[in-house]
């Protein structure tokens, strides 16, 4: 019961910090490869490794907060916390 409350209001942090969506082009962490689309030059020429790495963290750690909440609906019948359509990471 503590882990299925503790794990909503981690969901809610999730949800303020703006983890479900990508970054926009003004954060400092953004990463044109993370687009979808195709990469032209002009992203190539003004690709930045720390800021790929940067947004591919904030994927990859929605990507496992999203298989926890669902092993949690699965196996403890509890509320999912997401829905996969307002996901929105790239």
């Amino acid at each position: 019961q503590q882990g299925r409350e503790e794990f909503f209001m981690f969901a809610s942090i999730t949800r303020r910090a703006g983890f479900l969506q990508p970054l926009s082009r003004s954060n400092p962490g953004f990463s044109s490869l993370h687009e979808p689309g195709p990469i032209t030059g002009d992203e190539v020429a003004f690709w930045n490794w720390n800021s790929w790495v940067e947004n591919e963290k904030r994927v990859r750690a929605m990507a496992y907060i999203f298989l926890i909440d669902a092993a949690s609906t699965i196996f403890f019948n509890a509320q999912p916390q997401f829905d996969v359509h307002e996901i929105r990471v790239s």
